[in-house]
């Protein structure tokens, strides 16, 4: 009987512990998740600022391309920069 009721403790504890695993496991998903989504945010505004850019480059190659003057392309140059 001693060792049947060792036996049931041991299997409690590892029972408690697993809980606990869980319980923490669920809080770092939670915070992982918390935190993909400024990831996702910050991905986006990347891609939509490099396609901006592609657009401004663009319209600048054939100025650039034709000796133009590059003073119109300021205000593009200036978007680029910020």
């Amino acid at each position: 009987m001693a060792k049947r009721t060792l036996r049931m403790e041991g299997v409690r504890r590892w029972l408690a512990v697993l809980a606990i695993m869980g319980i923490g496991g669920a809080a770092l998903v939670q915070a992982v998740a918390q935190e993909a989504a400024p990831a996702a945010e910050v991905i986006a505004q990347r891609r939509e600022g490099l396609k901006r850019m592609g657009a401004h480059m663009e319209a600048m190659k054939p100025v650039v391309e034709a000796r133009g003057d590059v003073g119109a392309l300021a205000p593009r140059i200036d978007d680029m920069i910020a």
